[in-house]
C-alpha cells in the first residue's frame, strides 16, 4: 500500500517536508508507519476511523485495536530485532496519540526491549586481550588506569598532566599516588593509584603529545578532522565519555569477547566496558582479602568511617596497595 504523507492525519504526527515535527525521528516514524500500514492493510484515516469507532462503543468492546497493535509488535520481531520494533511499537502509539486516542498499556503488558546489561568479570588475561586489541597507546594507557586504579571513566578523564607528576614536575616511571575527588561525590576527596605497568602506557602516551601542560587534560580526544590543513580547538579538548565508551564497544569485539551483532542487539551497557574493568578491580580487591572500606576509599566511595583512610599516610595506603597490586597486573607478553 502507497503511503500519502499529505494525509491529515499523518501531518498532525509527523509535519510536513517543510516543518516536521521531529526533524531526527521523521524517517524513523515513516518507516514504522509503512510496516503498519502494510501489516494492517489500511491508510492513516481507515486507521483512525477504525478507533474512532472502537472508542464511541462500550469499553467492554474496547480492544480490538491495541490486539492488533500487539501483533504488529510480533510481527515486527520476525523481521527486525527487539530493539527496534520496540522504538516502532511506540511510534505508532505516538500515531494514535497525535489524533487524540491513547492506546493505553498496562505496566506488564507493554513490550520492552531487554538487553542483557549484567557485566562481566575482566580478568588480567582479558585486559591483555583487550590491549591487543588496540594500536591505540592513548586507548592502552586508559584501559591500565581504569583496571589498576578503580576510578570511573569520568574521573579519570577529568585529570590533568599535573596529578601525575612528582614534586620536580616530571613524569615518574613507578607507581604513582593519584589525589582527586569523583564527580558524583563532590568535596570527597580520596587517594588511589596508578601502578607501574599503568604508568608506563601512560608515559608512552604523553610522549606522543606535542606540547605538556600541567593544566592540560591528561587524555585528550582523539578528534581528526578529514582535511589535513584544518586547525580547530578540538585537537586540544579534553576526552569525553561518550567517545571512550564508543570506542570500548568497538575494542571488545576486535578482541573477540562478542560479535558486533550480538552487541548491539543483546547488549545496551557494555559487559565489559569501562565500567566493568572498575568493578574488577573491586572484585580482585575483595578476593584477596582487603579491607571492604578500603576498597570503598580506593573506588572513591564515601565509606562510613571515612577518617580512618583519609587520615592515613601516603606511604599507608602505598604498602596497602603494593600488596594488591600484583594481582591487576597484566603479562604483556
Amino acid at each position: 500500500m502507497i503511503t500519502n504523507w499529505n494525509e491529515e492525519e499523518l501531518i498532525r504526527w509527523i509535519g510536513t517536508d517543510s516543518q516536521p515535527l521531529k526533524p531526527k525521528s521523521r524517517d524513523y516514524y515513516k518507516v514504522a508507519f509503512r510496516y503498519y500500514s502494510q501489516f494492517r492493510n489500511m491508510g492513516a484515516k481507515q486507521l483512525i476511523d477504525e478507533v474512532d469507532e472502537e472508542f464511541q462503543g462500550s469499553r467492554r468492546q474496547r480492544g480490538r485495536v491495541k490486539a492488533q497493535i500487539l501483533s504488529y509488535y510480533n510481527w515486527l520481531q520476525q523481521r527486525i530485532t527487539q530493539s527496534s520494533s520496540v522504538t516502532y511499537l511506540g511510534a505508532i502509539l505516538g500515531f494514535y496519540h497525535s489524533n487524540n486516542f491513547k492506546i493505553e498499556f498496562e505496566r506488564r503488558e507493554y513490550p520492552r526491549s531487554k538487553p542483557v546489561t549484567s557485566r562481566k568479570f575482566v580478568s588480567p588475561e582479558d585486559v591483555g586481550r583487550l590491549l591487543g586489541s588496540s594500536l591505540n597507546i592513548r586507548n592502552q594507557a586508559i584501559i591500565m588506569s581504569l583496571y589498576q586504579s578503580g576510578m570511573d571513566i569520568s574521573t579519570l578523564l577529568n585529570l590533568n598532566i599535573e596529578d601525575v607528576v612528582n614534586k620536580e614536575n616530571r613524569i615518574p616511571s613507578g607507581r604513582v599516588m593519584i589525589t582527586t575527588e569523583r564527580l558524583k561525590t563532590p568535596d570527597w576527596e580520596y587517594r588511589t593509584f596508578l601502578g607501574v605497568q599503568t604508568m608506563e602506557y601512560v608515559k608512552g602516551y604523553l610522549k606522543t603529545r606535542r606540547q605538556l601542560k600541567l593544566k592540560s587534560p591528561l587524555f585528550l580526544n582523539n578528534y581528526t578532522h578529514p582535511n589535513p590543513y584544518f586547525r580547530s580547538n578540538k585537537r586540544s579538548r579534553r576526552a569525553s565519555t561518550t567517545e571512550i565508551q564508543q570506542t570500548f564497544r568497538h575494542l571488545v569485539v576486535r578482541a573477540g569477547f562478542f560479535s558486533k551483532s550480538e552487541l548491539k542487539e543483546h547488549y545496551r551497557i557494555n559487559p565489559m566496558g569501562t565500567h566493568a574493568l572498575r568493578e574488577s578491580f573491586g572484585k580482585i580487591a575483595t578476593n584477596h582479602k582487603m579491607n571492604q572500606n578500603l576498597i570503598d576509599y580506593f573506588m572513591g566511595h564515601k565509606t562510613p568511617y571515612s577518617g580512618v583512610y583519609s587520615n592515613q599516610s601516603d606511604s599507608e595506603l602505598e604498602r596497602a596497595y603494593s600488596e594488591l597490586e600484583p594481582f591487576l597486573s597484566v603479562d604483556l607478553n
